[in-house]
């Protein structure tokens, strides 16, 4: 999306960079506006409840790879947005939902959001991607100095604070 004229500029760069074989299309109006509003609202997964979803935002150059890494290890499907950086997973909402496979995969260098699963499973699955013990420290602290009474959301962003 942009001025015309650096849209054709960068699409013909796209198109070299991809090579011959690679068929490119170009939505415009209400296509386009469909299309994003689709991406935007996690379209592939609101109608199936045989999936949960997760929301997981990594450096851009890791999103395709963990998508196919994890694809082929619990059997992920999703999409990446962001330049590769926001990935949307939608996984069996077994056990659970992906959590200890798509956490480790993420590492310290991102966040795995679960976004919607069964109420069993976001019982027992934190919500929020564990944070590096320094980071938590910090938090926690920041917590305790805003509220000292332990009385806003007690549990609801991070067990125990």
């Amino acid at each position: 999306e942009g001025i015309a004229s650096s849209v054709a500029y960068r699409a013909e760069l796209l198109g070299r960079e991809l090579g011959a074989g690679v068929a490119m299309a170009s939505l415009e109006g209400e296509a386009s506006a469909l299309l994003w509003r689709g991406v935007r609202d996690v379209a592939p997964f609101v109608a199936r409840a045989d999936r949960a979803v997760w929301r997981v935002s990594v450096p851009p150059t890791r999103g395709p790879g963990l998508l196919r890494d994890l694809a082929a290890r619990i059997g992920a499907e999703g999409y990446c947005d962001w330049g590769g950086g926001l990935v949307w997973l939608g996984v069996d909402p077994a056990g659970d939902a992906g959590a200890a496979e798509i956490r480790a995969a993420v590492g310290q260098d991102g966040h795995a959001t679960l976004v919607r699963a069964p109420a069993e499973i976001r019982a027992a699955v934190p919500v929020f991607h564990p944070q590096a013990p320094a980071l938590a420290a910090l938090s926690a602290r920041v917590k305790r100095t805003y509220d000292p009474a332990g009385i806003l959301n007690p549990g609801r962003m991070v067990a125990g604070a």
